[in-house]
């Protein structure tokens, strides 16, 4: 509304002697003019008249300075020691001289005149020249400054000799030394390293909540002993309360877990691993459906041939005991529980053995030895995944969860003041405490002095260990830098961001006497995107998954895993087992096998569970010999097994010319060994 009175329809400024808010000094009411601050400034005026300059109206003042019409220098070179400060475009804009007890609007202290204020505001303009003239007044300036190195992540500080506060320069890197050394190539500062006073320690103590070497630098530089610090600060409410901050960048704090589990897992999840490489369905597909279909393919182009033949030879001996062969037929369908068996059986082992002499099923067993190889490569593969590289499986995915399950947190402790003011329930005895034997106070959070606490957050996370070692946790909250840095190396790779908490600022403190001129040229540089420039060339670049590191997902195979395994090996054992036992001990049920009956006559004999049953048959089979034409009298002694059966069966057959018995005895010897292979 104050620009809208100020102008008017065609555009122009309505108060020519400045807005009455903040009128512009008027000559004939000065009692005597302005003294300049240094006599040597006259020089820059030429043929200025400093009795009038800057009173009376808005003018451009200024345009008419040497400063104003000397060109601006090349800067071609973004790294030349000469200041890249040549914006000139105040030289241009409406300004006068105010009275600072009479200005409500913005104004500042004359550069050139004691006593004396100018404000571009009154005359509607925004004031370039003391931006500009800020970080002009860098150049050539001596800054104290404190390197800290940083305990975790890209962004910050980091030394080779990982000590604080000693160069030379070239043993530093990260983001904010460069970015720093950068600046103060542009503006001409001149950066001098120093040490921060140590005897207040126990003050910084009282006003930040920590005495470590961070701490103490951001103390220091609010009381004005450095003039600046460089590593990457979290800029939390005390830090932030105590010293001014050059803000740098947001960092993001996200819940860290672990993709080790933080259960175990139950018994029904062991048992699922052996069957995890294929779905379900996967699963149904392959043994109900492919393997059936290839071995019924199978007996399709071999039925009629020798491995499944369409009839079977049966010897038949009549009352003379003269023998014939008849030929019974088999089905297609009595072949086929046996095929599917063997098209399973080959699919577990690997290979097809059946003897195929046709066309076709020779092109199908090339069909079925590429199912074989594919899906026993693809089973083996997936199953060897499952078990040596562990899933991400996150069982718990959200802050509030973890908390309700009782979990530990590990965290810096500059970050639990905001996190508790995010999540109330977040108490203090869930937050690991600084370990007392790498130098810290055995209170929550990490800030031990001989430690890095970045780093240490994410190696004290191992939900196994922290099932029973309080100095573990299950999970951390952090900023992802640390994790980024050590993920680039190939560290850590089982622990996975899950969650965005909040943010934080960082940057670094300053002192106030150089805070207005450091911010200004800092805020110049990240407009002009040097800061960008440097944060794409330092971002880490993850080595996790693209080849083996030292902190990967290999585990070896438990008994747990394998549990499956174990379930289905012994289950298919424990059955036939038990067929054995039924059949052993179970109720005796004969199988047509062997000879009995009046004088040799076939009946499709049976074959006997045990000997008992031979000894009865035995019996019944001496009976008939006796009352038989031509038997011989002489009989063979009680049989203990199955072959001196068929020798008392042989004897009590009618006795036959040399040729018939031999003929008969040949066909009686290839039944024998035919029953003997059932």
């Amino acid at each position: 509304l104050l620009m809208r009175c100020a102008y008017g329809a065609n555009n122009t400024f309505i108060f020519p002697s400045g807005h009455p808010k903040c009128p512009c000094v008027n000559s004939s009411t000065l009692e005597q003019p302005f003294d300049l601050i240094d006599p040597e400034f006259a020089d820059t005026f030429g043929g200025v008249n400093l009795s009038t300059f800057g009173l009376d109206e808005c003018a451009a003042h200024e345009s008419e300075l040497a400063e104003c019409l000397t060109p601006c220098q090349d800067e071609s070179d973004v790294y030349t020691a000469v200041s890249r400060v040549c914006d000139k475009s105040y030289c241009k804009r409406k300004f006068c001289l105010v009275d600072h007890n009479n200005c409500d609007l913005e104004h500042g202290k004359s550069t050139i005149f004691k006593n004396a204020f100018y404000s571009y505001a009154t005359c509607g303009e925004a004031d370039s020249f003391t931006g500009n003239y800020r970080i002009q007044k860098l150049n050539g300036r001596i800054l104290d400054v404190v390197l800290l190195r940083n305990s975790g992540g890209w962004k910050g500080s980091y030394s080779t000799t990982n000590e604080h506060h000693k160069g030379p320069w070239n043993i530093w890197s990260g983001l904010a030394v460069e970015f720093i050394q950068d600046a103060a190539r542009q503006s001409g500062i001149q950066l001098r390293i120093v040490s921060p006073p140590t005897e207040f320690r126990e003050q910084a103590e009282a006003s930040l909540g920590s005495s470590n070497v961070f701490a103490q630098c951001v103390h220091a530089a609010a009381l004005g002993y450095v003039d600046l610090c460089v590593a990457s600060f979290t800029i939390n409410t005390p830090r932030a309360l105590a010293a001014n901050f050059i803000e740098l960048d947001t960092n993001e704090i996200y819940l860290i877990v672990s993709s080790k589990d933080n259960t175990n897992p139950s018994f029904h999840e062991n048992l699922k691993k052996v069957f995890a490489p294929f779905l379900t369905e996967t699963w149904v597909f392959i043994i109900l459906f492919v393997i059936p279909v290839l071995g019924l393919l199978t007996l399709f182009h071999e039925y009629g041939n020798e491995s499944f033949p369409k009839t079977k030879e049966v010897v038949m001996v009549n009352d003379a005991g003269v023998e014939t062969v008849e030929e019974r037929p088999i089905s297609f369908v009595k072949h086929m529980p046996q095929t599917i068996y063997r098209s399973l059986l080959a699919t577990l082992r690997g290979d097809y053995d059946v003897e195929v002499s046709s066309i076709g099923g020779h092109i199908n067993i090339i069909g079925i030895l590429f199912f074989i190889v594919v899906i026993i490569a693809t089973y083996t593969a997936n199953l060897a995944s499952f078990f040596t590289l562990k899933a991400s499986r996150h069982t718990i995915d959200n802050i509030d969860d973890a908390i309700a399950q009782g979990w530990r947190f590990c965290m810096v402790r500059t970050h639990i003041h905001q996190a508790q003011v995010m999540f109330p329930q977040l108490v203090d005895d869930a937050i690991v405490v600084d370990p007392i034997e790498l130098g810290g106070d055995g209170l929550p959070g990490f800030s031990c002095n001989n430690c890095r606490p970045a780093d240490l957050v994410l190696e004290k996370l191992d939900p196994v260990k922290a099932k029973s070692d309080k100095s573990y946790c299950h999970a951390a909250i952090t900023y992802d830098a640390p994790l980024e840095k050590h993920q680039e190396e190939g560290h850590h790779c089982t622990l996975k961001p899950v969650q965005r908490l909040y943010s934080t600022q960082f940057g670094m403190p300053v002192a106030s006497s150089v805070s207005r001129e450091l911010t200004s040229l800092v805020l110049k540089l990240k407009n002009e995107g040097n800061y960008q420039r440097h944060l794409e060339q330092n971002r880490p670049q993850s080595r996790c998954g693209l080849d083996d590191a030292e902190d990967n997902d290999l585990s070896p195979i438990s008994i747990e895993d394998l549990t499956g395994m174990w379930v289905v090996t012994f289950g298919v054992a424990l059955v036939g087992v038990l067929c054995t036992l039924c059949e052993r001990f179970g109720p005796k049920k004969p199988k047509r096998l062997i000879y009995r009956g009046k004088a040799g006559k076939l009946l499709e004999d049976e074959q006997y569970d045990d000997d008992d049953n031979f000894l009865q048959e035995t019996e019944l089979l001496q009976e008939t010999t006796e009352t038989a034409p031509d038997i011989s009298p002489v009989l063979a002694p009680q049989p203990e097994s199955f072959e001196s059966a068929v020798e008392i069966h042989q004897s009590a057959l009618p006795r036959q010319n040399s040729t018939d018995s031999l003929q008969s005895g040949r066909q009686l010897a290839n039944r024998i060994a035919s029953m003997e292979s059932v």
